[in-house]
């Protein structure tokens, strides 16, 4: 019985110090930004920053294949943690060497990139079919279909309404991915699961 409360004691001491260390992360990367005189921040990179991250998010959310160079060395992986990581600036582990995020309509047109540029494209056919059906189902519903206890979720919407035709296409991810990412932040959370 005392090894197992020697243990645990030793098990939450740990994870107590993981919590400050966390903790400490977070704070030095507010500080450091509160802390700063607003004419030292370019607020033109900044912006370029913030919609590296949002296209990275976008990505993540169509479920993208990523190709990132990292020491020289070929990464693939998807955008949901690793490349937002590296192109968020609130991250702790934010490279500035990474200068862009290019997305291209297949694998084969990943190459030939700087290794500081990240690129991605749609990933399986399968998941992207999915996610394109999801939205022309969400896009045809009603204002009927939208009502829930009485009250609209959401307004009608309309792939024109976004500058889209019908129907989306994997292009469209990559050619109009502004375009789609409007619309995909309109929809409700479930119609995006």
């Amino acid at each position: 019985m005392r090894k197992i409360c020697i243990a645990t004691v030793i098990f939450l001491s740990l994870l107590f110090v993981l919590f400050l260390f966390e903790q400490n992360a977070f704070d030095s990367v507010i500080n450091w930004f509160n802390n700063r005189n607003i004419e030292e921040i370019d607020m033109e990179e900044w912006n370029r920053m913030m919609s590296l991250v949002e296209k990275n998010w976008f990505g993540a959310d169509m479920r993208f294949e990523y190709l990132v160079f990292v020491d020289g060395e070929e990464m693939r992986t998807t955008g949901t943690g690793f490349p937002n990581w590296l192109l968020n600036p609130h991250h702790r582990w934010h490279d500035p060497f990474y200068t862009d995020l290019v997305f291209v309509h297949t694998e084969a047109e990943a190459t030939g990139f700087p290794e500081n540029v990240i690129v991605a494209w749609p990933g399986d056919e399968w998941r992207t079919d999915f996610i394109l059906s999801n939205i022309h189902r969400a896009v045809n519903r009603s204002a009927e279909d939208l009502m829930f206890h009485g009250r609209q979720t959401r307004p009608v919407l309309t792939l024109e309404e976004f500058g889209l035709t019908y129907p989306l296409t994997r292009a469209d991810l990559v050619d109009n991915w502004e375009k789609v990412n409007a619309l995909w932040n309109a929809l409700t959370e479930a119609e995006r699961s």
